[in-house]
């Protein structure tokens, strides 16, 4: 396989992988970031790959390390389970009403540890201080354990916090 090849052939996976977003940004049920770690990693190890052996098996076997070494990285690498919801609840704070985003957070055997949704409630609105803010209702699931809350969400300098 020539390199011309095996970069179509990286560049084809990668269209399809971006085809199946979900409205995290990630594919299946991975986030965004894993999604962007496997596929950084996935292309990183193919081109390792190429290197090393010159041919498609060793492509193949180097997109494979590359991608199981990236998602893991980027899933330690986007913080602990609180960090997902925040940054679910604050996506949904910018969606459209009733649009659900969801979150998970795995561990290195892919098991998930804990998982939720943010859901937008009713329309932007400002608050008596002049932010632009937003209730959103938020699930969370932990060992089994359901737990349902709605915060309301102002935009500050630094981007959606707790108001």
């Amino acid at each position: 396989m020539s390199m011309s090849k095996s970069l179509g052939v990286l560049a084809l996976a990668g269209c399809v992988v971006l085809a199946g977003c979900n409205s995290s940004g990630g594919i299946g049920e991975m986030s965004s970031g894993e999604t962007l770690g496997t596929g950084a990693g996935a292309v990183g190890g193919g081109l390792i790959g190429y290197a090393i052996s010159g041919g498609p098996a060793g492509v193949l076997l180097g997109m494979a390390a590359g991608g199981l070494v990236g998602n893991r990285l980027s899933n330690a690498l986007d913080g602990d389970a609180q960090t997902a919801a925040g940054q679910a609840a604050a996506r949904a704070a910018e969606s459209n009403i009733g649009e659900v985003i969801t979150w998970r957070k795995t561990n290195a055997l892919f098991q998930t540890e804990a998982q939720g949704t943010a859901t937008p409630k009713g329309a932007l609105f400002t608050d008596s201080s002049g932010r632009t803010c937003r209730f959103v209702y938020e699930t969370t699931i932990v060992n089994s354990k359901q737990t349902d809350d709605t915060v309301k969400l102002c935009k500050g300098p630094s981007g959606w916090v707790a108001g």
